[in-house]
């Protein structure tokens, strides 16, 4: 049991992916390249003091959330930040925090601009 004055996180940044979102339909067409960083809470004190990946959260299953939301067609990021959401703290009871940013590289606007980002942060 975490002490209460003890705070774990776990980041994982610059998670690069293509997929299908954004509002016009070319984007769905050819994909658009994103870069998800993800940070979680959650009590791994189990994994400090046993060394026991099942006292912790894997890195995989992050990645596989991000993956599989992301591959879903979708118009907006803040649809795909909410799936992300929704399916991490199902499937990973002990998240008790998540801050999520979603980058979309050099979005379809009038002027160059490198990124569109949407951050969010939930707590259960």
């Amino acid at each position: 049991m975490i002490n209460p004055s003890e705070k774990h996180y776990i980041k994982l940044e610059g998670i690069e992916v293509s997929a299908p979102i954004g509002y016009y339909p070319e984007e769905h067409k050819t994909g658009t390249q994103f870069i998800v960083n993800i940070e979680i809470a959650t009590d791994f004190s189990g994994a400090e003091s046993e060394d026991d990946i099942k006292e912790t959260v894997n890195y995989e299953d992050l990645v596989k959330v991000v993956k599989t939301e992301m591959a879903q067609p979708a118009k907006l990021i803040e649809h795909v930040a909410y799936r992300i959401r929704k399916e991490l703290f199902r499937l990973l009871p002990p998240v008790h925090y998540l801050r999520l940013e979603i980058k979309k590289q050099h979005p379809s606007l009038e002027l160059k601009t490198a990124y569109a980002t949407v951050i969010m942060e939930y707590r259960k």
